[in-house]
C-alpha cells in the first residue's frame, strides 16, 4: 500500500497576488457590499416606523406639557405650596415623556419586549450615573429641596456669603437675585450640604441699635426717651413691642440698646433702621444728652538724668 506524500505549499498560496487570494478578497468585498445593502434596505423598510415613532414622541411632548399644566392647576387649587407645585408638575411631565420614549422604542422595534427595555434602561442608567454624577447629585438635591421646602421662591436667604431673593429652584441649581440686581446660580448639591440663613422664614424680624450717653446723664431718662422715639417711627411694629436695654458700661459712655421689630423683607428693614437711627440722634441732641466718644490723654515724662530740651525750656 503506497502512502500519499504531502503536497508542498508555495509562498504564493493565499496571497492577494495569487488566483486563490484574489478570490478571497473578492468574496470579502461581495460580503461587505451585501451587508451594507441589507442595512440600507432595513433602514428604508423601517422609515415608516421611524416616522411614526417620531410623531409619537412629538405627541407625547405636547401631552407632557399639557399634563404638567393640569397638575400645576390641581395643586394650586388644593392650596399646596409653590415648591410642591413645581415638584409634582415636573415629575408628571417626566413620567409622560418616559412613557413616550418607551412607546417610540416599541414602534421602532416591535420584537423588543418590556423586560429588554427595562434591562437596557438599567444598564444605561448605570453608565449615565458614572458619567454625569455631579449632574445627578444636583438633580436629586433639587428634588429634595422642592419636597422639603427649607425655603421657597421669594424668600430672602444667605448662603456662604451670597445674600438675595430666591427667584427659581431648578432641578440643577437655585437662582438668587442679589439686592444690587445681580444673579447668583448655586448648585443644589452645594446648598443641600451648607448652612442656609432664611431671613424671611418668619413674617417679622428684630433689629437693634446701640448708642452711648454720658455717665453724668440720667440713664433712665435716656432709655425712656429712646423708647418713645422708636415707637413713633414709621415701619416699627407695635407688636412685638420695642424695648431699650442697658448693655454696657463702656470706657466713656453708658451703652443703651434700642430693639424693635419690622417686616422681615430687607427693604422695610433697611429703611426703618435708617429712620430710627436718625430720629435717635435728633432726640438726644434736642434733649441735651451727651454722646461722648473715647478720649485719650497722653503724658510725656522726662527721665531725671536726661537734659531738658532748650526749645522746650524756652517754651
Amino acid at each position: 500500500m503506497r502512502l500519499m506524500q504531502p503536497v508542498p505549499t508555495t509562498p504564493s498560496d493565499g496571497l492577494p497576488g495569487s488566483p486563490e487570494g484574489a478570490g478571497d478578497v473578492g468574496a470579502s468585498l461581495d460580503l461587505a457590499v451585501n451587508t451594507l445593502d441589507s442595512m440600507v434596505e432595513g433602514v428604508v423598510a423601517r422609515l415608516p416606523q421611524f416616522a411614526v415613532a417620531l410623531g409619537a414622541l412629538v405627541a407625547f411632548w405636547f401631552l407632557a406639557g399639557l399634563a404638567r399644566r393640569v397638575m400645576a392647576g390641581a395643586i394650586n387649587r388644593a392650596g399646596l405650596s409653590t415648591g410642591a407645585q413645581v415638584l409634582y408638575s415636573r415629575l408628571t411631565r417626566w413620567f409622560v415623556l418616559l412613557v413616550g420614549g418607551l412607546v417610540a422604542m416599541t414602534i421602532v422595534s416591535p420584537s423588543m419586549n418590556f423586560g429588554q427595555i427595562v434591562g437596557a434602561l438599567g444598564v444605561g442608567s448605570v453608565a449615565i450615573g458614572f458619567a454625569f454624577r455631579d449632574i445627578l447629585e444636583n438633580f436629586i438635591a433639587g428634588l429634595l429641596l422642592l419636597a422639603q421646602e427649607p425655603f421657597r421662591i421669594g424668600d430672602q436667604i444667605v448662603i456662604d456669603g451670597h445674600e438675595g431673593t430666591v427667584v427659581a429652584i431648578e432641578t440643577r441649581a437655585t437662582r438668587i437675585k442679589t439686592y444690587d440686581n445681580r444673579l447668583v446660580v448655586i448648585p443644589n448639591a452645594y446648598i443641600f450640604t451648607k448652612a442656609v440663613t432664611i431671613n424671611t422664614a418668619h413674617p417679622v424680624r428684630r433689629s437693634q441699635f446701640d448708642v452711648g450717653i454720658g455717665y453724668e446723664d440720667d440713664r433712665e431718662a435716656g432709655a425712656a426717651l429712646l423708647l418713645e422715639t422708636v415707637r413713633g417711627i414709621e415701619g416699627v411694629l407695635e407688636e412685638p413691642a420695642p424695648d431699650v436695654l442697658t448693655t454696657e458700661l463702656a470706657d466713656s459712655a453708658v451703652v443703651l440698646r434700642a430693639r424693635w421689630w419690622t417686616d422681615a423683607q430687607r427693604g422695610s428693614l433697611v429703611h426703618t433702621q435708617s429712620r430710627v437711627v436718625a430720629a435717635i440722634k435728633e432726640a438726644l441732641d434736642a434733649n441735651g444728652f451727651d454722646m461722648p466718644f473715647p478720649v485719650r490723654t497722653v503724658y510725656m515724662h522726662r527721665a531725671p538724668d536726661e537734659p531738658a530740651d532748650e526749645a522746650a525750656d524756652e517754651t
